[in-house]
């Protein structure tokens, strides 16, 4: 969060001077600061008042009253005061002070940045190493997203209250810095210490520097001040946080894993910082680490979207779907995104696949059914979401063919007729060769199968080292009994995938048409070594030992 700075001028009243002030209001205006200094600012504002009744060209007094009206957020006040202040003769430190503060109110009063900015440059050209005025204006052109400006403002500052080292001298520290960082972040952290108090050893200014950065998407260059600004107060999550975010950028996501631990082992009840953790373990494959870091994060924001979707991604590597389907459920509950829809779609259509495969065919419709009902919706949200349109012609075709197997012929047939439509759609603004497979595959449901051979020609001729074409054009040649073809294709695919299961079981099913089962069983065993779980390995494998003991 970004905090506006506005200066209390009380560590310099001491040092005024009062040559125009008889000696009453002199006595009265001491009064005002010793009010002011213990905190007693209603007490101190009267008193300055009465100081500008009697002597309205008191600036200094003006700049008090000013001060004391921001503090209690009378903006238009405050802005009244300073402005008369302002207008007369005031010491230089004094009027840099009351412009800094005219900036601020002028920001969050009347949400005026280009008086802001003016006044801060005034502060600046009263007192050039005053830091709030520095601070603020950067600030000012952040808030504008005009990020060359407040590299620009920002370059100067540290010119101004320190010094910008040599780019290939800060370069060469921050690749040390990085290259030290997995292994001994605390000792990383030295080392850019050095680097950043040779510079300016202000941290909220190589913060401020790492937004502007951050802003022209210059992220290397964030994560570098971001990392100074780390080091000069190791203690403060949040400059970790910008840290992490910025290493994420640059896909330095080992580094940012370590940099993000740091900022939430500070501050763990920040629920975007281990949200971003999570994400961060899941695309490192740490899965087990991720859970524990998402579930933190729902406990800490329940209605956190990015911690539950990912969680429930994470669910998914896990293999635990069961949870990985409630938690796109909440999420979804939450905010309603088309890719969560797609991937809860893809759940229910695997629960689909594995009751057909079982024969439970009522409970493979309603698995479908609620994969197609997620897929219309995500369309429904973006209707350019070319992947849940190819998921629903899949989700139709699948669902059409359970239909068929329940003698629904007609619903089927108009399935089968819906799911033609999608894919011909998509099919008219992409040449996903994918897609065109599942068009083939839909032709063969629907047993035409000189429609669906010549698409998978088309894919192959295109792209002839694709395995998928040639395992459907396998089983198309297996429907029509044409072996020495099915043979062929399954050989091919197995050839560009020497672990094809799907071809594995393939060249069974040859073996077993031509009656030759020891070979057959050979295959389907190959092919649960390979995937253990493969649904028609297990199958065909008992149909051929069934097979073998009938014929002893």
């Amino acid at each position: 969060m970004r905090l506006w700075r506005w200066v209390s001028v009380t560590l310099f009243a001491v040092m005024l001077p009062f040559p125009l002030r008889s000696q009453d209001l002199i006595q009265m205006f001491n009064e005002g600061l010793r009010l002011y200094h213990e905190g007693k600012g209603d007490e101190a504002l009267a008193l300055f008042r009465k100081v500008v009744e009697i002597n309205p060209n008191d600036g200094e007094a003006w700049v008090y009253i000013g001060t004391i009206l921001l503090s209690k957020k009378d903006f238009d006040g405050a802005i009244s005061a300073l402005e008369k202040g302002l207008a007369q003769s005031l010491p230089g430190h004094i009027a840099a002070l009351g412009w800094v503060n005219l900036g601020v109110a002028f920001q969050l009063g009347r949400k005026d940045i280009a008086k802001a900015i003016e006044a801060y440059e005034r502060a600046i050209a009263f007192k050039p190493d005053l830091p709030e005025a520095h601070y603020n204006l950067i600030l000012a052109h952040l808030t504008q997203n005009n990020f060359a400006e407040a590299v620009k403002v920002g370059e100067r500052a540290f010119s101004v209250m320190g010094k910008l080292l040599k780019p290939e001298q800060v370069q060469s520290t921050f690749n040390k810095a990085l290259e030290l960082l997995t292994r001994d972040y605390d000792k990383a952290l030295e080392l850019l210490r050095s680097m950043a108090q040779q510079q300016l050893p202000r941290p909220e200014f190589h913060w401020l520097m790492g937004q502007a950065y951050d802003g022209l998407k210059q992220f290397s260059r964030a994560a570098l001040f971001y990392a100074q600004a780390a080091a000069l107060a190791p203690q403060v999550a949040r400059y970790h946080l910008a840290f992490g975010q910025a290493l994420r950028q640059m896909k330095r996501l080992p580094e940012a894993a370590k940099v993000l631990e740091r900022a939430t082992s500070l501050d763990n009840r920040d629920a975007f910082a281990l949200t971003l953790l999570g994400i961060t373990y899941a695309e490192l494959g740490r899965w087990q680490e991720a859970a524990i870091t998402l579930r933190r994060a729902v406990e800490i924001d329940p209605q956190n979207f990015d911690a539950r979707a990912t969680l429930a991604t994470v669910y998914e590597r896990l293999g635990q779907i069961n949870q990985a389907m409630q938690e796109y459920l909440v999420a979804l509950g939450i905010r309603e995104e088309p890719v969560t829809l797609n991937n809860l779609a893809l759940l229910y259509m695997a629960q689909g696949e594995s009751a057909e495969q079982s024969g439970r065919l009522k409970e493979a419709d309603e698995a479908y059914q609620q994969a197609i009902q997620r897929l219309r919706r995500a369309l429904q949200l973006n209707p350019n979401f070319a992947l849940a349109q190819r998921n629903l012609a899949v989700a139709l075709r699948k669902r059409a063919r359970v239909l068929l197997q329940q003698g629904q012929a007609k619903l089927a047939e108009e399935t089968f007729q819906e799911a033609e439509k999608v894919l011909q759609s998509y099919l008219a603004q992409t040449s996903d060769p994918s897609a065109k497979l599942e068009l083939a595959r839909l032709m063969s449901d629907r047993k035409r199968y000189d429609d669906a051979l010549k698409l998978v020609r088309e894919v192959i001729t295109a792209q002839p080292k694709l395995e998928e074409a040639y395992i459907l054009l396998g089983f198309i040649a297996l429907q029509l009994m044409r072996l020495d073809d099915a043979e062929q294709a399954y050989m091919q695919a197995l050839k560009l995938n020497p672990k094809s299961a799907d071809a594995m079981v393939g060249l069974g099913a040859v073996a077993f048409y031509r009656n030759r089962l020891d070979e057959a069983e050979a295959w389907f065993t190959r092919a649960l070594e390979v995937n253990p779980n493969n649904p028609y390995a297990k199958q065909n494998l008992e149909l051929v030992k069934r097979a073998k003991e009938r014929g002893k």
